[in-house]
């Protein structure tokens, strides 16, 4: 679930700094801070168990020009990345159901389709607002089975983090980390960009092993990184330098 501020607990996110005194966050149209009848953290094993491919994006980016952001159509090997469509509200109305989703990302805790078309109206925007390049992630047969977004912490900073999650229903398919590869490949070749991070909880496996085949490198553990139901979490911190980058550091480190 790689989230903005983004997901993967699908036995499946990634968010995903290296500046930890300034972090970055998504703008939350709603963070709720504790669903009614949720489960507490340190006993929610069954909701982690549900939920295990959820990962949150936290970086904000910058209004660099006037013009919306430019949403390019993504394709894996399992899915095509494309923008969010109002016919896609069934995995959203999903989502809503999974306690660990809703509280980790803006996806609406309530299952109206009123509610889960303003979701997708806020992914519209936040490329209107040059906010996060934000991705249904689509089947082989087009229906939407989750979210993922590439959330742009400035130029400033020229880094960029990954949040996503699965639908209940599709997960251990294999989706989240074929959109997981797909996204990073693409953005490794952003010019803006010399780094993509995701961060993802210790006892997340599925999360942090389909980092780690989309060739993510853990760098290592923030403790305490974050607040998730009023308890402070520690985090793994992955990250990618780009294409750029890389090939730079190889000159580097070939030059006498």
């Amino acid at each position: 679930m790689t989230t903005p501020s983004s997901i993967n607990r699908l036995g499946s996110y990634l968010s995903i700094a290296t500046t930890i005194r300034q972090v970055f966050r998504v703008r939350q149209e709603r963070i709720p801070e504790s669903a009614p009848g949720s489960t507490p953290w340190a006993s929610s094993i069954a909701a982690r168990s549900a939920a295990s491919m959820v990962v949150r994006g936290r970086a904000t980016m910058e209004t660099m020009s006037s013009g919306p952001l430019v949403l390019p159509n993504l394709t894996g090997d399992r899915v095509t990345l494309r923008a969010w469509r109002t016919t896609d509200v069934g995995v959203v109305q999903e989502a809503s159901q999974d306690r660990f989703i809703t509280a980790l990302t803006t996806v609406p805790q309530t299952s109206g389709e009123s509610e889960a078309l303003a979701f997708i109206e806020r992914q519209h925007e936040r490329l209107r607002s040059r906010e996060a390049y934000v991705f249904a992630i689509a089947d082989t047969e087009d229906r939407a089975v989750g979210h993922i977004g590439l959330f742009h912490a400035g130029e400033r900073w020229a880094r960029a983090s990954v949040g996503y999650w699965i639908g209940p229903s599709q997960r251990r398919r294999g989706y989240a980390a074929d959109a997981l590869a797909t996204l990073t490949a693409w953005a490794r070749r952003l010019d803006d960009l010399d780094r993509v991070e995701l961060y993802v909880e210790p006892w997340n496996e599925g999360s942090w092993r389909a980092a780690e085949r989309a060739g993510y490198v853990r760098e290592g553990l923030l403790r305490a990184w974050e607040r998730v139901d009023g308890s402070p979490q520690d985090m793994y911190m992955y990250a990618q330098v780009t294409e750029r980058v890389q090939h730079a550091e190889q000159e580097g480190r070939a030059a006498p």
